[in-house]
């Protein structure tokens, strides 16, 4: 699950953004889902950044087109945001389960 991959770093968690952006969002709507709404509004500035970004990129190729100093200056900021940690992920995910218990 990628709130997992987020804890550990917010630049590889714009990564798997890059990837779930072509499955709707998911991760977004993960971090929602618990109430992480600043981290889930991290990763939807992250995302506006690679949408005019990278054209492709999966794990087995690498990046077709560098990101512009620009981009990558705004992927610092979000990265130094993340890390202020203002949304406790681990306590978010164990409310979560706790509350809704009976859907696992």
């Amino acid at each position: 699950m990628i709130l997992i991959d987020i804890n550990n770093s917010f630049l590889s968690a714009c990564w798997e953004v890059k990837i779930e952006k072509d499955n709707g969002g998911e991760a977004i709507a993960a971090l929602k889902s618990i109430n992480a709404l600043y981290t889930a509004s991290l990763l939807e500035e992250a995302m506006e950044i690679y949408k005019n970004g990278p054209a492709t990129y999966s794990e087995d190729e690498q990046e077709e087109e560098e990101l512009s100093e620009e981009q990558e200056e705004k992927l610092d900021e979000l990265d130094n945001k993340f890390y202020e940690y203002k949304d406790n992920l681990l306590e978010l995910q164990i409310k979560n389960i706790r509350e809704h218990i009976s859907d696992f």
